[in-house]
């Protein structure tokens, strides 16, 4: 199996990426270049399946009233995609070894939760 992901900066990384999920939306809109296609390719059907999909709030709630939901989606056989530069198709071992370096944002952390034991072993 493997996961697409990209590398983005974030607060309080001075100088360095982390893997974070494919898209992520604030306020219902994909933030970052490239991100519109990417959620519009998810989301547009094209035989893609949704395999999960649920709203967590961040961090126990520490943020009043914040939340994410969280979906992960199975690309159908054959897909394409074009991918932006920050972007890549990873083995679910090659992102938790970015995960156990302290590389991974906190949403990609999530979402490999969220996965079937099976899967993310």
């Amino acid at each position: 199996m493997h996961l697409l992901v990209r590398a983005v900066r974030e607060p309080g990384l001075p100088g360095r990426a982390v893997l974070a999920p494919t898209v992520l939306c604030h306020h219902q809109a994909p933030s970052g270049a490239g991100q519109a296609d990417l959620f519009r390719w998810f989301n547009d059907g094209g035989g893609n399946s949704v395999r999960f999909s649920a709203v967590h709030s961040e961090e126990g709630g520490r943020f009043f009233r914040f939340a994410y939901r969280y979906v992960i989606v199975e690309a159908a056989t054959g897909a394409a995609v074009e991918l932006p530069p920050d972007a890549r198709w990873l083995t679910v071992e090659q992102v938790q070894r970015f995960v156990a370096s302290g590389s991974a944002s906190v949403e990609l952390r999530n979402l490999l939760a969220c996965m079937e034991p099976a899967q993310a072993s």
